[in-house]
């Protein structure tokens, strides 16, 4: 019995060695179900993953079917459609061309056809001052024949009255009267081209029938004009039926050729839009599980009027649930703000394991992240910038990772240096 008690007082004081140990043992059971519970948080994240796709696996071949059948029949309508595009734009090349000649050689002829017209106006307009000014001469010639009749006449009655010493002024009028007509005559003669005096007045009186072809002649050259436009309308109507009637069979080789490249390319397209949706799908499910793993580590944290039935993790839901966190994340944030005086030991501890459960999350989210690494190399180069960042992230967890395990590290050898000193 004295030995028993001596023991029971051996082991009771708190500075005995076996209770060192029962300590350091009963932090190591602490760590271990940290690290278990852990480990069951972490399995079941990858349980609700595995669900999940298994329930998207069930759904994602008839989708990626019926998404193949849709680009397949927008193919052929893409084809189609090119094929008309192409003989379309042959026609209306075709038909500009058409058209454009056309227009060259109404512009043509109409300028030559109202070149004539001009000179047949000049001309007309000639004739009508030639002959007015014939008629003209005409009334000054009779005019002029009539006073030199008279002044004949007056001659002859006054030639006694001269021969007894009449005035010489009234011979030299006389005189210069007759030299004015036979001026005026000239000119006649070289405007008409005739010397005969008979044939002068035949011109003068052939006026009018010239006047009246003329007339005619003009008369039928607007009808032909009138007749060359209605011809024109008739031919541009024409070619606006050519242009979407004729065939663009020349240049066949090129629309497929031109098919061919457009098809590559969609293919390509729609390859890419492939990657992208997976690599969507993939940060959409680690999303869900990261927020479905958040709302059951606060799960027995109750709002103030929050029902007893948590609530479903659904596609719809999402938002909610993440509301929902975060306004417990507020209310945890409110509660711990009271306790301010903690102990140095008890905060040390805290900080051990919150270093632990860092390092250990930042290693679960490298190792997931780091497969989603090794398949999103086999994306297109349009996704590289948003890898880039991804990759970043993950190097940036890596590093804080690698950091946290270097001060706990660190820590643990300060703590084996003080007890060795004790």
């Amino acid at each position: 019995m004295s030995e028993l008690s001596m023991g029971a007082t051996m082991h009771s004081s708190e500075a005995s060695p076996e209770m060192r140990h029962i300590r350091v043992l009963e932090n190591r059971l602490d760590k271990t179900m940290i690290k278990y519970n852990e480990a069951q948080s972490i399995r079941k994240t990858y349980e609700a993953i595995v669900r999940r796709l298994k329930e998207e696996r069930m759904g994602f071949d008839n989708q990626l079917a019926g998404i193949e059948r849709t680009l397949k029949a927008k193919e052929r309508d893409y084809e189609e459609l090119l094929l008309l595009s192409h003989d379309a734009y042959h026609a209306k090349e075709m038909a500009q061309a058409e058209l454009h000649r056309f227009e060259q050689g109404v512009m043509e002829e109409r300028n030559q056809r109202d070149k004539e017209v001009q000179e047949k106006k000049a001309l007309v307009e000639q004739r009508v001052e030639m002959n007015k000014r014939l008629e003209m001469r005409e009334r000054m010639q009779r005019q002029q024949q009539q006073e030199i009749e008279s002044n004949q006449k007056r001659e002859a009655r006054d030639l006694p009255a001269v021969d007894q010493g009449g005035s010489p002024g009234d011979v030299a009028e006389e005189e210069q009267k007759i030299q004015l007509f036979i001026h005026a005559f000239n000119q006649i003669k070289e405007a008409t081209g005739v010397n005969d005096p008979n044939e002068i007045i035949q011109k003068f009186l052939t006026q009018d029938d010239t006047q009246k072809n003329l007339t005619q002649l003009t008369k039928d050259n607007h009808s032909t004009i009138e007749k060359l436009q209605e011809e024109r309308r008739d031919l541009r109507s024409k070619v606006e039926e050519l242009k979407f009637s004729n065939g663009g069979g020349g240049a066949r080789r090129q629309a497929i050729d031109d098919f061919e490249t457009h098809l590559g390319e969609a293919t390509e397209k729609c390859e890419r839009n492939r990657g992208k949706y997976e690599r969507l799908a993939r940060m959409l499910i680690d999303v869900k599980a990261g927020i479905s793993h958040l709302a059951e580590k606060l799960q027995p944290i109750k709002l103030d009027g929050e029902v007893t039935q948590p609530m479903e993790m659904s596609d719809e839901t999402v938002e909610e649930v993440l509301q929902e966190c975060e306004k417990k994340i507020s209310k945890l944030l409110g509660l711990t703000a009271r306790f301010e005086e903690v102990s140095e030991h008890q905060r040390q501890i805290d900080e051990e394991r919150y270093e632990e459960k860092l390092m250990m999350r930042s290693q679960s989210e490298a190792r997931i992240k780091l497969t989603d690494k090794e398949e999103d190399n086999e994306d297109d180069d349009d996704f590289e910038e948003e890898m880039d960042e991804d990759v970043f992230s993950r190097k940036q967890a890596i590093q804080n990772s690698e950091q946290i395990l270097e001060k706990h590290q660190t820590k643990n050898r300060q703590k084996g240096k003080g007890k060795k000193k004790d």
